[in-house]
């Protein structure tokens, strides 16, 4: 669950350091009450999405989108995650849940706290824009990287990572 989580919150503060800080948080946060809890990985996993926001807004529209991927080890770079790293904060977060977190449109809901309805919006309009961004010129050379660059990865939760995912949604691969 750690990982999954830290993961999540990377992707949605950009720096590994902040996402482990919020998802410590989080842990930190749910521990007194983890006895109570009835579902405690949605609670944590909420508290995650609600202390990632505000690192958002501490940060303002200073927010820097270079950001070195977790799998630099590999030498590998994640040209999914930057362009959802470019989606405004709930578009970013509805696809982060679907594609990442594989969470249905309740589970979303919940962990967002919004309407059912506002998130199929959200993740309509952000598979828009993302189609939008590949469509472009600069994003063709970009398309045929990232067809190259999805190919192999997984997910820790043995399904296909989150760039080969969007990328069958939203390109057809």
């Amino acid at each position: 669950m750690y990982p999954s989580l830290v993961r999540t919150a990377y992707l949605l503060v950009d720096t590994r350091e902040q996402a482990e800080e919020v998802v410590q948080d989080a842990f930190a946060k749910a521990f007194p009450r983890w006895d109570r809890l009835r579902v405690p990985e949605a609670y944590v996993r909420t508290c995650v999405v609600n202390g990632c926001r505000k690192v958002q807004r501490r940060r303002g529209l200073a927010r820097r989108l270079v950001v070195p991927p977790i799998d630099e080890v590999r030498g590998e770079h994640d040209h999914v995650a930057d362009a959802v790293r470019r989606l405004p904060s709930p578009q970013r977060e509805v696809v982060v849940l679907r594609y990442y977190l594989q969470a249905t449109d309740a589970e979303i809901a919940t962990t967002l706290r919004m309407p059912v309805g506002t998130v199929k919006s959200a993740l309509h309009r952000a598979r828009s824009t993302l189609r939008e961004q590949f469509a472009h010129p600069a994003g063709l050379e970009l398309r045929s990287q990232l067809i190259e660059s999805t190919g192999s990865r997984t997910s820790e939760r043995g399904g296909a990572g989150m760039g080969l995912t969007i990328a069958r949604d939203l390109l057809g691969l």
